[in-house]
């Protein structure tokens, strides 16, 4: 291993495979430092929807793909559609995976020529063997090639005329990715579960609007808000109105009271609680205790709730 000549370089020095590393480190990783291909989030539109015939419809998006030593990055700049339609069958169920693919044929690229690609591969079987071995459009095997980036699943069931029609199920199936540093989004446990990178990387998911943090190996909540305060005790008085900071909450947040040098069987009631504010008293077994001083917590977990 050596230092690689940098991009752009020296002309007639700095090779394709030189480029590759180089934009790799614009690209998120895994712990092992695998690119994260993918495509770059500007929406949560699906891709690939469907159309009054029988192909579909392509959106634009920008994406980064691994292949011949690194990364590359590509983009899809209007509305495209597959060259070939697809394929209702006699019988059974076809199975289309969609991808993007750009072509190399020069060194180190193995293509078998410089095409730029979307393209299906297909199973009759399922979607994973459709991604292992599946035919592609041109009539050759075996399953997506290297470099191809998925976009969608289509499940086309037999006698249908168009993609639009009851019983077509197009599902998005492309991963997102980010640049080095950014927010990785992911639609459910499952997308953030199989996501790898090094501790202190940040997810998104999207089902629950909920931010994680890489901690140790594994996802850790990022509280979504949160306040706390100390308030003093006030001669005579036993009931205390707690005023959230304004706008931190936008629901009603768990709440945890702790009174400064407590006498035995004395706790905290919490009552009037909005997502702006707080009445706090505090009793024993002798009724409600005056002259009493604590500090409390408040969070909120999820833009939704207070819990998650």
């Amino acid at each position: 291993m050596a230092l690689s000549y940098s991009f752009p370089g020296p002309t007639g020095l700095a090779t394709t495979t030189d480029g590759r590393k180089a934009i790799a480190g614009l690209i998120v990783q895994d712990a092992s430092g695998n690119t994260r291909a993918g495509i770059f989030p500007t929406h949560t539109n699906p891709l690939v929807t469907a159309t009054a015939t029988m192909n579909v419809d392509i959106a634009v998006f920008e994406g980064a793909a691994v292949q011949f030593g690194g990364a590359i990055l590509f983009s899809n700049d209007g509305v495209a559609q597959l060259p070939s339609v697809l394929v209702s069958p006699g019988a059974g169920t076809n199975y289309y995976v969609v991808y993007a693919k750009i072509n190399e044929s020069t060194s180190p690229g193995t293509d078998a020529n410089n095409n730029r690609v979307l393209g299906t591969v297909l199973s009759t079987s399922s979607f994973a063997t459709a991604r292992a071995s599946g035919t592609r459009m041109d009539g050759s095997g075996t399953g997506l090639p290297t470099g191809a980036v998925e976009l969608a699943t289509v499940q086309m069931p037999t006698g249908k005329t168009a993609t639009n029609q009851a019983g077509v199920t197009i599902t998005p199936s492309f991963l997102y990715t980010a640049a080095a540093g950014g927010v990785v989004w992911v639609r459910n446990s499952t997308e953030l579960a199989a996501w790898t990178p090094a501790d202190g990387a940040l997810a998104f998911q999207l089902d629950t609007l909920v931010h994680s943090r890489r901690v140790s190996g594994a996802w850790v909540p990022v509280v979504h808000a949160e306040a706390a305060g100390t308030v003093a005790a006030v001669v005579g008085q036993s009931a205390y109105v707690v005023t959230f900071p304004v706008g931190r909450f936008s629901q009603p947040p768990l709440v945890t009271v702790t009174p400064h040098a407590p006498s035995a069987g004395m706790g905290a009631n919490i009552t009037g609680k909005t997502a702006s504010q707080m009445t706090v008293t505090f009793a024993d077994g002798g009724g409600f205790v005056n002259n009493k001083s604590f500090e409390w917590t408040a969070r909120q977990m999820t833009p939704a709730s207070a819990a998650g």
